[in-house]
C-alpha cells in the first residue's frame, strides 16, 4: 500500500493551481496599507435572552422583550456537571445545573455605520447550536443547520443604516429525533452534553460590492496549500474565491505574498480575471518559495504570513485577506505512521472538549482555549 501524502492546507484542500509570475527571490519589504477595506462590528453586547419554544410574535421589531434576561455574547444556557461537595473544587452547584434542550431566543438592537455607495453588509455568527432561523426588523433572513460551523446572511437590503434595527435569533439544541427540525443536523451523537445557544461572538461586516466571496459556506473565500517541497523550494498554491454585487462585470486583479516574519517578501504572484455580476469565480495563484523555512511542530513553530489583495482596475484595494501560513508536509505511513517534514513523529493527545464548568460551550474564545491547554501543547 502506498504511503499517503498531505500537505498543510492553510483553510482547504483540494483545488486547481496554475503559475502565474511568481517571484521566489523578491525580498523587498511588504508595506500594509493604512486602512482596511473592510469594516467589523462586534454584536457581542446587549441582548436579551429567552428560554422558550415560541414566544409569539418574538421575531417582529415590536415585540416587547424587557422581561427577557440580559446576555452578552458567546452565551449558552446550558450547565451540566458538578463536583461533589466533599472535593472542596468546582463552580457548579445543584441548582445551577440546566440540561434543557429546545429552542432559546435571542434579541439585540444594533445601529449600524452608514454604507458608502455599492457597499455590502453582512451578519456573520461563529456559531450556533444546533441550528439557527435569523430574522433582522420582522424579515428573515435565513436558517443554518449544524452546531460548529460559521454562517452569514446578505443584510444589505434589510437593514436601516443610521438606525436602529432589530435582529432576532432561534436557537434550538434538541436532541435530534426523527421528525424534528434537528433530525439531521449535526452532532448527531457523542459522549458529551450538547450546549444550545450563539455559544461563540458575532459581528456585522461591511464589504465592498466586489470582494472575497461572503457566501462561501462561511470560509474566509481565500484558499492555500503547500503542494510541494523538493530541492530547496517549495510551491504554495492559493485559490481566491471573487463575487461582486455590481450592476456590470468588474475587472480586478488579485496579488498575493508570502511575507518573512522580519517583514521582507518571500514569494508573491498576481493575476487578472474578470467577475461577472452575481457569478462567484475562482482565482489561482502559484507562490514559488526558494529555501523555505518549514513548519515543525513545537519544535519550530516558524509561520510565514499570507496576505492575498484584491484590487479593481485602478489599483484601488477591495479587500484583503491576512493569515499565518506554515509551510510544511505531511504524510501518514501504514507501517510507520506520521512523518512531518520527513521525520516520523509519535503522535500523543486527548479529546478535550470545548466546554469548562461554570462556562459551558461559551468558551471558545482564542486566549480562553490556549489558557487551558499545557504549556508545551499552546
Amino acid at each position: 500500500m502506498r504511503s499517503l501524502v498531505w500537505t498543510l492546507l492553510a483553510t482547504s484542500s483540494a483545488f486547481m493551481s496554475s503559475a502565474l509570475g511568481a517571484n521566489p527571490h523578491h525580498t523587498a519589504e511588504y508595506t500594509a496599507p493604512s486602512s482596511s477595506p473592510r469594516r467589523e462590528i462586534p454584536l457581542n453586547e446587549g441582548w436579551r435572552f429567552l428560554q422558550a419554544s415560541d414566544p409569539a410574535n418574538a421575531m417582529a421589531s415590536e415585540f416587547d422583550d424587557a422581561q427577557w434576561e440580559k446576555v452578552s455574547l458567546p452565551h449558552t444556557w446550558n450547565r451540566v456537571g458538578l463536583y461533589e461537595d466533599a472535593a472542596k473544587v468546582g463552580v457548579h452547584r445543584p441548582a445551577m445545573i440546566n440540561k434543557l434542550q429546545g429552542p432559546g431566543w435571542y434579541r439585540v438592537s444594533l445601529t449600524p455605520p452608514r454604507l458608502l455607495s455599492g457597499q455590502r453588509a453582512w451578519l456573520e455568527f461563529d456559531a450556533a447550536s444546533r441550528t439557527a432561523e435569523v430574522w433582522l426588523n420582522g424579515i428573515k433572513l435565513g436558517s443554518h443547520a449544524g452546531g460548529f460551523s460559521r454562517f452569514r446572511f446578505d443584510a444589505t437590503n434589510v437593514l436601516r443604516v443610521g438606525a436602529p434595527n432589530i435582529l432576532v435569533v432561534k436557537t434550538d439544541n434538541s436532541p435530534p429525533r426523527a421528525g424534528s427540525l434537528t433530525a439531521n443536523t449535526f452532532p448527531l451523537m457523542g459522549d458529551f452534553f450538547v450546549h444550545g445557544g450563539l455559544y461563540r461572538p458575532a459581528r456585522l461586516i461591511v464589504t465592498e460590492a466586489t470582494h472575497f466571496d461572503m457566501l462561501d459556506h462561511g470560509s474566509p473565500g481565500v484558499y492555500a496549500r503547500t503542494t510541494r517541497i523538493a530541492d530547496g523550494q517549495a510551491n504554495v498554491a492559493v485559490i481566491a474565491k471573487l463575487s461582486t454585487s455590481d450592476r456590470r462585470m468588474q475587472r480586478v486583479s488579485v496579488h498575493a505574498s508570502l511575507i518573512h516574519p522580519d517583514g521582507t517578501i518571500s514569494s508573491r504572484a498576481s493575476t487578472t480575471t474578470n467577475i461577472k455580476p452575481g457569478i462567484a469565480i475562482d482565482a489561482g495563484l502559484s507562490l514559488d518559495l526558494a529555501n523555505p523555512h518549514l513548519w515543525h511542530g513545537t519544535k519550530d513553530p516558524f509561520l510565514y504570513r499570507l496576505v492575498v489583495e484584491l484590487r479593481d482596475s485602478k489599483g484601488k484595494l477591495l479587500d484583503r485577506y491576512d493569515r499565518p501560513f506554515g509551510v510544511r508536509e505531511i504524510r501518514l505511513d501504514p507501517q510507520k505512521g506520521f512523518f512531518l517534514n520527513g521525520e516520523n513523529i509519535r503522535l500523543f493527545g486527548v479529546g478535550l472538549h470545548q466546554d469548562r464548568e461554570g462556562m459551558g460551550w461559551d468558551t471558545v474564545i482564542p486566549q480562553t482555549i490556549r489558557a487551558s491547554l499545557p504549556r508545551n501543547a499552546r
